[in-house]
């Protein structure tokens, strides 16, 4: 048996397996004596592994499908809030308290811009 069962198995390694269900289906007179490791165990096996392997292609489209929409709203909602903060400056200026409640500094309270000063560069 493998030692890291956690790990998916390579896609040529995948396709090695099915190749060789294939193959053992062709042997005549195969009869395990672990009747576990028959060929109709092999089938049902391989469509189980086929069909698991289908619905994680179809879930991996919806998680990426779900990620957009989640994405969209999330920009659909900052796009809002920014019309919002617009329409409130407008509405009620920005030196209003409206305009501070959404979490903007009132336009009186900025600090004005200051120059700045070179500094003197000392000679060693």
């Amino acid at each position: 048996m493998a030692k890291d069962q956690t790990k998916s198995l390579s896609r040529k390694q995948v396709q090695k397996n099915k190749d060789i269900v294939a193959a053992l289906s062709t042997i005549a007179g195969y009869n395990p004596v672990d009747k576990k490791y028959s060929i109709a165990n092999a089938l049902t096996a391989e469509t189980d592994m086929a069909t698991k392997q289908d619905n994680q292609a179809k879930a991996i489209v919806t998680l990426k499908n779900a990620k957009d929409d989640a994405k969209a709203s999330e920009w659909f909602l900052h796009n809002f809030v920014l019309g919002v903060k617009n329409q409130v400056a407008a509405q009620f200026g920005e030196d209003s308290n409206e305009y501070q409640s959404l979490g903007l500094k009132k336009k009186s309270e900025r600090k004005s811009p200051t120059s700045k000063k070179a500094k003197a560069k000392t000679g060693n």
